[in-house]
C-alpha cells in the first residue's frame, strides 16, 4: 500500500494506525492522494493487496474516500 502510495497517489500525507487486542489486528492506511486513473495499463497493485491479504487470511477493505484508505484486520491464529 506505502509503494503504491509513494508511486501513483501525488498524496502529502499517509496516516498508520495499528491496533492489536487479544488476538485481532487492526491495520489501517490512509493517504490523502488523487483517486484511481482507469486509463492505467498494469494496475497490479490493488490486486496484489488483496491476493497477499489472503495468503495471511486477513480481510482487506480498499475504499477511495478524497484518497484511499486500505484496511486490513485478521485473527492471530
Amino acid at each position: 500500500a506505502i509503494n503504491n502510495i509513494v508511486k501513483h497517489s501525488n498524496a502529502s500525507r499517509i496516516d498508520i494506525n495499528f491496533s492489536f487486542s487479544g488476538q485481532s489486528y487492526i491495520l489501517e492506511i490512509h493517504d490523502n492522494g488523487t483517486e484511481i486513473k482507469n486509463d492505467r495499463k498494469s494496475g497490479q497493485g490493488l490486486r496484489n493487496i488483496q491476493m497477499r491479504a489472503d495468503r495471511i487470511g486477513s480481510d482487506v477493505e480498499i475504499v477511495s474516500n478524497g484518497g484511499f484508505t486500505v484496511r486490513a484486520t485478521g485473527s492471530i491464529k
